[in-house]
């Protein structure tokens, strides 16, 4: 099974993030809307950070990228008491293992793929990225 390869950039310049539309070595061109509706416009390398799609989605089936920040309820059935806990953590790739995993407190880490496909899982949703929304991280440790 193959998956979609597809990126979007936090634009440092306009502090916003947008859809990458091309990828060279050293720029990149995303669009920009404006009074007459919109254009590309090349951004140096540098002045962007690429976020790449992990290939999942969440419950709401909004689209999951390297950097977003996520929140997801596991219920522990081996608990008589059907114990919740949820989790707020970030989305980010492990270059050492390949993998992308889910990083929350307590230095525990999950990958990903195994956090949306377990039954335990009831829910799992994107609320920001770590560009917009750092303060949805603040006070958390080990992020």
């Amino acid at each position: 099974m193959s998956r979609e390869i597809k990126f979007r950039v936090w634009d440092k310049i306009m502090e916003d993030i947008a859809p990458l539309v091309e990828l060279h070595s050293d720029w990149v061109a995303i669009p920009i809307m404006d009074e007459g509706g919109g254009h590309l416009e090349q951004r140096k390398i540098e002045d962007v950070e690429l976020m790449q799609f992990t290939g999942l989605k969440d419950k709401n089936g909004k689209e999951i990228y390297e950097g977003d920040i996520i929140t997801f309820t596991e219920i522990d059935e081996d608990s008589c008491m059907g114990k919740e806990d949820t989790y707020t953590g970030k989305v980010e790739w492990i270059d050492e293992i390949s993998q992308w995993r889910f990083i929350y407190p307590s230095g525990r880490r999950t990958e990903l793929h195994f956090i949306v496909q377990l039954p335990t899982i009831k829910s799992c949703e994107v609320i920001g990225n770590i560009y917009e929304n750092p303060e949805l991280l603040q006070g958390l440790k080990d992020i």
